[in-house]
């Protein structure tokens, strides 16, 4: 990162809400190794490692960790019980915050499919997202009176041989009044072939900054006893006075998580059968760690 660009996000001197744009801004890899934590709190190749990425700069802060995963079936086929925790933290919201957030996560098979019918072998069931959350959820409405008006003033002097004949100024004035809403949006969809790809789109309620924590919880169908892979990519916005940014960031070969039905990670479930539990509470029971934001929230 160029001096300039810290000084103009760390020394604002205008209000940040009347000098936002959007420019976009991509830190390169000998920049990000920098932020990268330890290789013990981040072993790339490990089975459900718990961190997945954490970055900080200029006052803010990211990461992304795995909360549980739990193993079990659902409709007869092995499945697995995903939960993801996300932070975006800013130091000084009022200088800077996280404007908006997207967060794709796409399901491979690793190692191979195997051959049905070898012993003590099942069919090969390739990986796919049964279910996922949320789907919908949106915050109380904040509500912008906004004022508009057009002022034409017209003068002008009439000139007719030595005579000079001023007319009078005419002025119009029009003006109208509206009302526009604003209010946190979060939307997520299944998506790519056999849905093996969900993706969630985080869009903050107007200079309210997105929640500072989020939770996602997936359902996903995997061959038994073969070992499986996410790879995740996050893109934010952050909101600054002078300099607001946009960058990527997981590097290529630090956003890879692996999953194995004999490594399952946090709290247990008792129910392995996922058929006979509420998907839509179990998510809801995740999401109250978190403060998503204040006031009221709908889930759908």
């Amino acid at each position: 990162m160029s001096d300039e660009q810290v000084d103009s996000a760390s020394n604002p001197t205008k209000d940040e809400f009347d000098n936002e744009f959007t420019q976009s801004f991509i830190i390169d890899e000998k920049d990000q190794l920098a932020f990268r934590p330890p290789a013990s709190r981040n072993y790339l190749g490990s089975v459900t490692r718990d961190t997945i990425t954490e970055l900080e700069i200029s006052k803010t802060y990211l990461s992304a960790r795995v909360a549980q995963v739990s193993y079990g079936t659902y409709t007869g086929r092995p499945a697995a019980l995903i939960v993801l925790d996300f932070v975006f933290h800013s130091s000084d919201h009022r200088r800077q915050r996280f404007k908006d957030a997207t967060i794709e996560i796409d399901f491979t098979q690793e190692g191979g499919f195997g051959r049905a019918g070898d012993a003590n072998s099942t069919p090969v069931i390739p990986v796919s997202v049964a279910q996922f959350a949320p789907k919908l959820i949106y915050g109380e409405k904040k509500v912008e009176d906004v004022t508009w008006g057009l002022d034409l003033s017209v003068g002008a002097n009439l000139v007719a041989g030595p005579v000079t004949l001023e007319m009078a100024n005419s002025a119009v004035y029009r003006e109208s009044k509206y009302s526009r809403d604003h209010k946190l949006v979060i939307e997520g969809s299944a998506r790519g072939s056999g849905s093996n790809r969900v993706v969630w789109s985080i869009q903050e309620r107007k200079h309210d900054g997105i929640p500072p924590q989020f939770t996602t919880a997936l359902m996903v169908f995997h061959p038994k006893g073969l070992k499986f892979s996410a790879r995740m990519n996050v893109k934010a916005s952050i909101g600054f006075s002078l300099d607001p940014r946009r960058w990527k960031i997981f590097l290529p070969n630090d956003d890879l998580m692996y999953f194995h039905d004999e490594h399952p990670k946090g709290p247990g479930l008792e129910q392995k059968e996922f058929d006979k539990m509420d998907f839509r509470e179990f998510y809801r029971e995740s999401l109250g760690r978190v403060v998503l934001e204040k006031g009221g929230l709908s889930i759908l």
